[in-house]
């Protein structure tokens, strides 16, 4: 990073956990994210090491830029085991609709290690005709842990897979919300407030909250494939739009965040 912002240690010997911490704040500008490529841009040569945020906010984003080539965008491309995007906040990012890259995350494009303790607010993006779209990452196989996305939009292009949390997940998601995110709906899209798509995925200790439900829409999962939902409170509509998945202590909360009288922060823990 020209500004000096990022300072990395490096181990001492080659094969050594590389550590990268952000050491500040970024507002990016427009040409800034003209001259940015996601890192880790290629399942081949994808991130393995360790990025904390260390609590810091990055303002701005926007995915991909207009001549971008690349299959996969978001800050990081491709995050594997034992990779790991830790403690970073991002806000106001937008994207642009690119028939060239199918997999759109804020955070990520793929996360195939571990996402923990990031967020996602005040931002909107889209994605072209049949492709994959999330607030924290398109695709993960990996784990994704105390992350939270509010106050966003997705518009979801027609036979999309979109999610507040992942476009699509055969992973494990725990500890997490979604809160007030919007989406915009097209034909023969799926879109869920944790997941567009679930492949054996595995949700616990989750809740969501939104205003708005929508056809082929689910307030866990879009569209599910044998999903584990444990500990998981909603406030309206229907855990999926189908029900191919596993269910254990999931209950609808009411205006005031309770579930049969106690409130979902205590039944979470």
């Amino acid at each position: 990073n020209n500004k000096g912002k990022i300072n990395t240690e490096f181990g001492a010997q080659i094969g050594e956990e590389v550590v990268y911490r952000l050491l500040d704040d970024i507002v990016l500008t427009d040409e800034e994210c003209k001259e940015l490529a996601p890192i880790g841009d290629h399942p081949s040569t994808p991130f393995y090491n360790t990025f904390d945020g260390q609590g810091h906010t990055i303002s701005n984003l926007i995915l991909p830029d207009e001549n971008a080539t690349h299959l996969y965008t978001g800050l990081f491309g491709h995050i594997e085991n034992p990779g790991i995007v830790k403690n970073l906040h991002i806000t106001h990012a937008t994207s642009i609709k690119s028939p060239t890259c199918k997999y759109v995350g804020v955070i990520a494009a793929h996360n195939g290690g571990i996402i923990d303790n990031c967020s996602v607010q005040n931002s909107r993006i889209n994605s072209f005709s049949g492709f994959y779209i999330g607030l924290i990452c398109a695709t993960a196989t990996g784990k994704i842990i105390n992350c939270y996305t509010q106050n966003n939009t997705i518009d979801v292009s027609s036979y999309s897979r979109a999610g507040a949390i992942a476009g699509n997940s055969s992973g494990y998601i725990t500890n997490c919300y979604t809160y007030k995110n919007i989406f915009n709906m097209s034909t023969g899209s799926y879109a869920g407030c944790i997941l567009g798509t679930s492949e054996k995925a595995k949700i616990e200790n989750c809740y969501v909250y939104h205003s708005k439900t929508l056809d082929k829409w689910g307030a866990a999962i879009g569209y599910s494939f044998n999903a584990t939902i444990k500990n998981f409170y909603y406030n309206r509509g229907t855990l999926a739009s189908n029900t191919n998945y596993k269910d254990s202590n999931v209950g609808k909360y009411d205006s005031d965040f309770l579930f049969e009288g106690t409130h979902i922060c205590d039944l979470l823990n």
